[in-house]
């Protein structure tokens, strides 16, 4: 039987440094401790420690350089109190096997160790170092984010394509933005489209190009988006939206790296790489023959899901921050308004609360938003009144924000289209839901 793995924990004495030994003995791991990283590299050198736990605030991201320098072979696992993208991104770009929030889940902690100790044993550890631009705009330090800054910093290092997932509103361009900001594709253009507000027609020649003639209209030869995306990346939103048609042409794309502009019969090599993303369940669109089951797995080589902001409310008073930093003035927030804004259920997610933080900016009288600055809705109840069944679907608590925006605007649906963040076609299918 082979023996438990020797975790050694680079930290500073104290109560949490003994509840993580109290962890990792939990997980069935051999605890050895070091009160500096001068002291830990110096056990690690000895070669027998399968798995090191350092803690960033105390030199974390030192002790990573230095073991990468030394060509020590144990994987080193950065924990701290408070994960962003950027700290996430930085670890494992600079050779970390893992960044984990502390205190660490019981399934987390031990699913890392079984993985960072296979790796040990199995396959020596070559750190190299890396470099990592920092863009920001993703916000968050509670589990579920951390969660997506883990697999869209591993996704940053490949050019494999990316599948974004989630509710509208949740920020999957941001993370798009991210995983191109992050990657070596970063100097070449992050080249956006809406697959959702264009016809298939208008798509097709956005998409592909057109030479001239080709159509009426056409007077001269354009070139297309993917073509404008050559060495960089392509971030095809709402991609649940395209036609059969144009998901053949897309899988041409992955699959032989051509395109071929309207009207042309010469096809033109590119070199994209394709983050595509959607809200809608792209398994039941190809459980219905509605979209392409050899497009949907070639698209989902990596699968980031973005979750609702429902899931994630500590995040809350840090988006607010964010948006409060962007008011052309100062103002704050007081403890009953944000204990309002945890409690609601936000369908619109974080674009809803930056609209909402925005409303509250432009109506607040002095300088501390209150409740009574806050929308009506949020007000009069923390929750959309219940259904006959007693529990709301997502498309019916969808469906009765929309309206209540659509009514906000005056029935004026473009307006309310640019309030929810949508497009106009995208508005009209949840209203017919």
């Amino acid at each position: 039987m082979d023996r438990p793995p020797l975790v050694l924990l680079v930290d500073a004495p104290g109560g949490p440094r003994d509840a993580l030994v109290s962890q990792l003995r939990a997980a069935g791991a051999t605890a050895e401790v070091a009160d500096t990283p001068d002291e830990g590299l110096q056990r690690v050198a000895q070669g027998d420690v399968d798995v090191v736990l350092a803690e960033i605030a105390l030199d974390g991201f030192d002790l990573l350089a230095r073991a990468r320098g030394r060509g020590l072979a144990a994987p080193v696992v950065l924990v701290s109190e408070q994960v962003t993208v950027e700290l996430a991104v930085q670890a494992l770009h600079g050779g970390a096997f893992d960044v984990l929030r502390r205190p660490p889940e019981a399934d987390a902690l031990a699913v890392v160790l079984q993985r960072a100790t296979h790796q040990r044993r199995a396959h020596p550890v070559e750190l190299t170092p890396s470099t990592a631009a920092t863009p920001g705009g993703l916000v968050g330090a509670s589990d579920a984010m951390v969660a997506v800054y883990r697999v869209l910093a591993r996704a940053a290092r490949t050019a494999a394509p990316v599948l974004i997932t989630g509710e509208s509103g949740t920020g999957k361009e941001l993370v798009a933005q991210a995983v191109h900001g992050y990657s070596s594709r970063r100097p070449r253009p992050l080249v956006a489209v809406n697959c959702g507000a264009l016809s298939e027609t208008l798509l097709e020649s956005e998409l592909f190009g057109h030479v001239r003639g080709a159509f009426t209209g056409a007077e001269r030869t354009r070139r297309g988006l993917v073509a404008e995306a050559d060495g960089g990346t392509l971030f095809l939103d709402e991609i649940g939206e395209i036609s059969p048609r144009l998901q053949v042409q897309l899988l041409r794309v992955l699959q032989s790296g051509e395109i071929r502009p309207v009207g042309s019969d010469t096809p033109q090599r590119v070199d994209v790489r394709v983050i595509a993303a959607t809200h809608r369940q792209l398994e039941r669109l190809v459980a219905d023959g509605r979209f392409r089951q050899d497009l949907y797995y070639r698209l989902k080589v990596i699968e980031i899901r973005v979750p609702p902001l429902r899931d994630r409310p500590d995040d809350i008073p840090m988006l607010v921050e964010r948006f409060l930093r962007r008011a052309e003035r100062t103002l704050t927030i007081d403890e009953d308004a944000l204990t309002l804004l945890r409690s609601w259920p936000w369908p619109g997610n974080v674009r809803e609360l930056e609209n909402v933080i925005a409303q509250a900016v432009a109506l607040s009288p002095g300088p501390t938003i209150t409740v009574a600055d806050l929308p009506r809705d949020l007000r009069g109840e923390q929750a959309p009144a219940s259904s006959p069944g007693g529990v709301w679907t997502l498309a019916e608590v969808e469906r009765d924000y929309t309206r209540r925006i659509l009514d906000r605007c005056g029935g004026n649906k473009s307006q309310a289209a640019r309030l929810l963040g949508v497009d106009r076609k995208t508005l009209q299918r949840i209203l017919a839901r």
